[in-house]
C-alpha cells in the first residue's frame, strides 16, 4: 500500500523536527564520555550529516511535489506544474 500524501508530510515533519534539535541543552561536562562521537557540534558532524540529509530529502519532495511547494510559497518549481487548462 503506498503511503498516502499525509503520512508522507507526518514522516517530513518528524524529520524536520529531529534535524531542528540542538546538540545541547547547556554546558558538556568535562570527561571522555562528553562526546563519544567526537563531533556533534563540527560541521559534517553527526547532526550536520541529519540536517543535510533532511535537507536533500526536503529538496526532493518539493521537487516531486511541485503544486505543494507552490503551495507553501516555494514557486521554483512552477515549471514544473500540471497543466490544468479546460480542454
Amino acid at each position: 500500500m503506498a503511503p498516502t500524501a499525509r503520512s508522507v508530510n507526518l514522516r517530513l515533519a518528524l524529520l524536520l523536527v529531529i534535524a531542528m534539535q540542538p546538540t545541547s541543552c547547556g554546558p558538556r561536562p568535562s570527561g571522555s564520555n562528553a562526546d563519544p562521537g567526537g563531533s556533534a557540534g563540527a560541521p559534517g558532524g553527526v547532526s550536520g550529516d541529519l540536517a543535510s540529509l533532511c535537507d536533500e530529502y526536503w529538496q526532493g519532495y518539493l521537487r516531486a511535489h511541485p503544486a505543494f511547494a507552490t503551495s507553501i510559497g516555494d514557486r521554483r518549481y512552477d515549471a514544473r506544474l500540471e497543466e490544468v487548462t479546460p480542454e
